[in-house]
């Protein structure tokens, strides 16, 4: 009989994907690693282990396969204020105390081993590492010290920007975590080339996966315009604001997660009368709005391969976007209209697929077609067990 393989994922902000009674704030590398994890699970060859912020939940909980483990050492602001995982949280931290003391303390000193908790717990084969934070290099730290492989998984085209990154990683962490990969997945043939130029490794391109479908698809749109991001600069809510204000008549709904204090602060003080303001919606809320919407705009500076582009297409929604297009597929596929950030060109784009409803309704089939063909999860997943195997 072959030994399972044991992957743990580290992605703190992805709890909500699993326990749908909590509203937490997620993003798209939460939701793709939530996607591959569940499908991983699926498989007997794996067992799944999930490495999340710890809000007082149960420590561990198998959550459709998958092993859902609370930090030990993060807390977090927002918590579950039952006294009784309160409880269960503080007998699990004693005896992970008294197991300290009686059987590692010799190998690690308490910070660290706190720290790396779970990491250490589950003695996995492979960890699977999301997007460029304190927390993934602190995972990159260990798996480097200890001599583990680990998977790290792009999620911005600015993750390869050694010199200026807008994200502001250091050109040493950069090449700390892409250099000691044992594989690196990209999600576009630009991360692809560009992580050859620079490094001269290879890539394993893989589509991000999406669920097609849990919630019916609306025949008849209702007709609003959607936005879907954080406060932040790189996805630039403020032009979405700009655009509803140029189309009083029009609707538009909003769902805007709280990220920069100051930029937040402005987006919620200038909404106009004709926007539908959702500060945090649940992902099944979420989703419906995608069914019901007639449009959905990005105005992102930059992306990698947006997960909402995935939920525009699987509800054949067509996307107007701002300098994004991964792989080029909205213009090659006619799924939608890029554009540049400047409000004439946007409002042309919305006028456009507002006044030409045989456009519409071409881009809102296509969309959706390329979606199905090539971002299903289950194909996706298959892909990605066949890169495991390989190594």
């Amino acid at each position: 009989m072959l030994q399972k393989k044991i992957i743990t994922f580290i992605l703190p902000d992805a709890y909500s994907l699993f326990d749908v009674t909590t509203h937490y704030p997620f993003g798209g590398a939460e939701l793709r690693s939530s996607i591959l994890a569940r499908y991983l699970a699926r498989n007997k060859n794996f067992e799944i282990n999930f490495i999340t912020n710890n809000h007082n939940q149960i420590p561990f909980q198998k959550i459709d396969g998958v092993n859902v483990l609370a930090d030990r050492y993060n807390h977090s602001s927002e918590k579950k204020s039952s006294l009784w995982l309160k409880s269960i949280n503080a007998v699990c931290n004693f005896k992970i105390k008294l197991f300290y003391l009686l059987k590692v303390k010799k190998k690690f000193d308490w910070i660290s081993f706190i720290k790396n908790y779970w990491l250490i717990k589950t003695r996995a084969d492979l960890y699977f590492i999301f997007n460029m934070t304190h927390v993934s290099l602190a995972a990159v730290d260990y798996c480097i010290n200890y001599k583990k492989k680990y998977c790290f998984f792009l999620a911005s085209d600015e993750e390869l920007n050694i010199e200026n990154s807008k994200l502001g990683i250091k050109k040493e962490n950069i090449e700390k975590v892409l250099g000691n990969a044992c594989k690196i997945i990209a999600q576009n043939k630009f991360q692809e080339e560009k992580l050859n130029q620079l490094f001269g490794k290879k890539a394993y391109v893989m589509n991000n996966p999406v669920v097609i479908s849990e919630i019916e698809r609306k025949d008849n749109k209702q007709d609003f315009v959607l936005w879907v991001g954080k406060s932040n600069t790189v996805k630039r809510p403020y032009l979405f604001i700009e655009l509803a204000k140029r189309y009083p008549q029009k609707k538009f709904v909003m769902v805007c997660n709280k990220s920069h204090d100051e930029i937040h602060t402005q987006v919620v003080s200038n909404l106009p009368e004709n926007i539908t303001f959702y500060e945090r919606l649940s992902f099944d809320e979420v989703e419906k709005l995608f069914a019901e919407a007639y449009l959905y705009v990005s105005t992102s500076e930059f992306e990698g391969f947006p997960n909402t582009f995935l939920q525009a297409g699987k509800y054949a929604v067509p996307v107007i976007s701002t300098n994004v297009n991964p792989n080029n597929y909205i213009t090659s596929q006619t799924c939608g209209i890029i554009c540049n950030s400047l409000i004439d060109e946007l409002s042309s784009a919305l006028d456009k697929l507002y006044d030409d409803k045989q456009l519409h309704k071409k881009m809102s089939e296509n969309h959706l077609h390329y979606i199905q063909q090539n971002h299903e999860a289950s194909k996706v997943v298959n892909g990605l067990i066949k890169e495991i195997d390989s190594f």
